[in-house]
């Protein structure tokens, strides 16, 4: 359970009667951004610019957390206590990552199991934020890491842990939908065409758009693929992919200039920086 169900915050206290400040630090956090939804759909954009940023496909061509270095999958802890407090404009509390209504909160992020909490988070409270970059899916939730929340064994890095199944821990969301890795849902062989070495970008778009038709693709995705300056113009006409796919029967249609023959096509939520290459076959088979 957590936050959306009725009653969550009542059963929660049964069980955690000393834990109030859970549910208050919780509820502040909640309002900071308008609500629950309002909070879930802001945090859930952050989380994947998070990761993003430190797998940084367009510079690097690696596309998952698997293929990053342990340091690297460590600094994903850092980038998203920066963005979190930025979405969150919040301070920074003297020892911990945040200061909210005068509470200092420690910023713990794992795309584990579990969390490892330091010393200096010990008998304080942490904001446990838990990614799942192949599902789309992150919790976040508060918990106050008395020793009896968590465990007594500690690392060589003298720290101890705390799983998911904690009861102390009060749930803000989870397993709440965020936007997937788009290239952990390709196949491998799909990837390998489109991180080839020695192919130029406007090739590498021409496949994308090829082998992943009828999709909505975010500007984002382009910039990893193309892998150079403005790779937008590789979806262009006058010598983009639009001109030499539109002989296959693909449509290069983007939400900013062709929102309502998206629409009419069936795509109804395309925003103004993505676009569709739409198989015109493909759906005529689909339909």
């Amino acid at each position: 359970m957590d936050m959306s169900v009725n009653g969550y915050s009542d059963s929660y206290l049964k069980e955690n009667p000393a834990a109030i400040s859970c549910v208050n630090i919780a509820n502040s956090l909640v309002n900071i951004l308008g609500g629950l939804e309002s909070f879930l759909s802001e945090v859930g954009p952050v989380l994947r610019k998070a990761v993003d940023e430190v797998i940084d496909m367009p510079r690097t061509q690696r596309f998952s957390l698997s293929q990053l270095e342990k340091t690297e999958k460590t600094y994903i802890g850092t980038k998203v206590e920066i963005l979190i407090r930025h979405l969150l404009q919040v301070p920074k509390g003297k020892v911990l990552d945040l200061s909210v209504d005068g509470v200092e909160l420690d910023v713990k992020n794992t795309i584990g199991t579990g969390w490892m909490i330091p010393k200096e988070a010990v008998n304080q409270h942490c904001l446990l934020i838990k990614i799942n970059d192949k599902k789309g899916r992150f919790s976040i939730g508060v918990v106050f890491c008395s020793l009896d929340n968590i465990t007594a064994g500690m690392n060589q890095d003298q720290k101890r842990s705390i799983s998911p199944g904690n009861k102390a821990i009060f749930w803000i969301g989870k397993n709440v939908r965020m936007q997937e890795n788009f290239f952990e849902n390709l196949s491998p062989g799909v990837c390998a065409q489109l991180t080839e070495l020695n192919v130029s970008g406007a090739e590498k778009i021409r496949r994308l758009c090829r082998l992943v038709p009828n999709t909505v693709i975010d500007r984002y995705i382009v910039e990893c693929v193309a892998n150079q300056k403005d790779p937008m113009k590789r979806l262009r006409k006058n010598g983009g992919a639009r001109d030499s796919l539109e002989k296959e029967g693909i449509l290069i249609l983007t939400g900013a200039y062709d929102s309502e023959e998206l629409k009419n096509l069936g795509f109804t939520d395309v925003n103004q920086d993505q676009f569709v290459a739409v198989n015109t076959r493909l759906l005529n088979l689909k339909s």
